[in-house]
């Protein structure tokens, strides 16, 4: 502001209010003055406002989900005088508008808000926006993603579903509550393994991760890592998360020598999320592994709060392969009992039978109507002699067969 010409000069800054109460204060009231400068012959700032910090590029919502609140932060030289949302809602014959954002009480650097009127935005729906920044010199930045194209946030169907269930443990696996966890008192001379019941990834997904959270403390000697099949079970392939395993195993004498695991300290439950997008349309079976060559102390483990399989399409409905099938049993070979998971793709009368290698039927599992789904069995070997045995599943005339075999 210009300031009169005389030689010497004072400036006073009053505020006002229209309360009689000159004791009462609100906490969120006030007038901030940051610096104050004197210039004889100020010069034109023509640098524009920096954005120090913004959202990612794309963001997916779900649908249902209203639009997040929106945030930026900025700093300028003489100031900010606006910032605005400038945004469009299915390409350039939608719907288009802008709002602004107010600045923060306690960081005048922060700007946020939200729009005013929520749009109905369904499963496919991207709404895309910049933001505009002005400063009081009229310098303007308009501040777009990391390729110069507006930001996104685009509305996806998810689907998110538990896998954490009907799990079979062997080792030092243990339940406490809903969580699965791992305890060693003496060295591992082979890997503990959870193994979950197989999954069929859905098909028309933009994404699909399995989101992992879990807690470990493990020190040198102890680690433990995810695998994957998809072809039930007959090989396993390491499933490595999106930021990578922290450590790798070095134990010469033990067979996950080399491997990388979780292993140190995660500082607390974490998340860990793993990229399963090659594999959609198929049917997978995952397994968590650990090993130990020593004894644990009382502070050491690995605990597994949850996991589950989350999927997000940009159409209305996520579609799920459903396939007659089999599954082999597990464990195999097994001493006492197994469990068999199988799927039935549509209302049936599914009978389930064991036979040995004579042809001769040893046990009845089912024999009963099914709906659609995937259902698990405890097949009890404990009274049959050791050998091969063969399971059959036969369902309208169609017939699926599985071996396993009884070591006691």
């Amino acid at each position: 502001m210009p300031l009169p010409t005389q030689q010497d000069v004072r400036v006073r800054f009053d505020v006002g209010t229209d309360s009689e109460n000159i004791e009462q204060s609100i906490a969120y009231a006030g007038w901030y003055v940051d610096d104050i400068s004197i210039s004889t012959d100020r010069p034109v700032d023509n640098t524009p406002p920096a954005v120090v910090f913004s959202p990612p590029d794309v963001h997916v919502q779900p649908v249902g989900q209203p639009l997040p609140g929106f945030v930026l932060n900025v700093t300028d030289d003489t100031g900010v005088a606006s910032v605005f949302v400038d945004y469009s809602i299915g390409g350039e014959a939608g719907v288009t508008g802008a709002f602004p954002l107010a600045m923060s009480f306690t960081d005048l650097t922060r700007f946020a808000g939200s729009i005013p009127s929520e749009p109905s935005l369904g499963a496919g729906d991207r709404f895309e926006y910049t933001f505009r920044v002005t400063d009081f010199d009229g310098n303007e930045t308009t501040y777009r993603d990391s390729q110069g194209q507006p930001l996104v946030i685009e509305y996806r169907t998810v689907r998110t579903v538990n896998v954490l269930v009907d799990v079979t443990p062997t080792g030092q696996w243990v339940q406490e509550g809903s969580q699965w966890i791992t305890r060693s008192v003496e060295e591992q001379a082979a890997v503990s393994s959870l193994v979950l019941p197989p999954s069929t990834l859905p098909v028309n997904v933009s994404d699909i991760w399995l989101a992992l959270q879990h807690n470990y403390v493990l020190g040198d000697g102890l680690g433990g890592n995810l695998s994957f099949s998809a072809d039930d079970g007959k090989t396993w392939s390491l499933l490595s998360p999106a930021d990578s395993y922290p450590s790798r195993y070095a134990s010469a004498n033990h067979p996950m020598n080399g491997q990388d695991v979780f292993s140190g300290n995660s500082g607390g439950s974490v998340t860990t999320l793993f990229d399963l997008s090659a594999y959609g349309g198929k049917e997978i079976r995952l397994r968590f592994d650990y090993g130990a060559d020593r004894a644990w102390d009382s502070t050491e483990r690995w605990s597994i709060d949850s996991a589950a399989i989350q999927a997000s399409s940009v159409d209305a409905e996520i579609d799920v392969p459903v396939e007659l099938t089999l599954n082999a049993n597990f464990p195999d070979p097994f001493a006492t009992t197994t469990t068999v998971n199988y799927t039935v793709p549509s209302q049936s009368v599914v009978r389930i039978d064991a036979y040995n290698v004579l042809g001769q039927l040893v046990a009845l599992l089912t024999n009963r109507v099914h709906l659609s789904g995937t259902y698990t069995l405890t097949f009890d070997g404990s009274t049959l002699p050791s050998g091969v045995y063969f399971l059959t599943m036969d369902v309208e005339g169609t017939r699926k067969v599985e071996r396993m075999i009884i070591a006691h």
